[in-house]
């Protein structure tokens, strides 16, 4: 027996040799396929790689998102930045609450 075999067999997956095989059978496949010479050829983007296209989109906020950062870092360097101690306090326990539940 093979030791991709074993492992795979140990690991629940397929081994190199099968998923080897079977790509060389979808290469066949997509050759011999009429279809996809007639231009009836279609590309499905993945999740990630449509949010990676959403990134370029995002070129504006990220410079109004700047601008408001430096906004508040001058309100701060000024003193002029509010402070809410009872906010900070609840947002404070809600942390504490939650990493008392991970541990």
């Amino acid at each position: 027996m093979d030791i991709k075999t074993v492992a795979a067999s140990l690991n629940g997956t397929k081994s190199l040799d099968t998923r080897s095989q079977e790509r060389a059978s979808q290469d066949q496949n997509v050759s011999l396929n009429p279809a996809s010479k007639a231009g009836n050829d279609q590309v499905t983007l993945t999740d990630v790689s449509q949010k990676l296209s959403g990134l370029t989109d995002n070129t504006a906020t990220l410079e109004d998102r700047q601008a408001k950062i430096d906004q508040i870092k001058a309100a701060i360097s000024a003193g002029e930045y509010p402070i809410n101690p009872e906010k900070i306090a609840s947002k404070l326990i809600e942390t504490e609450q939650l990493f008392a539940r991970l541990n």
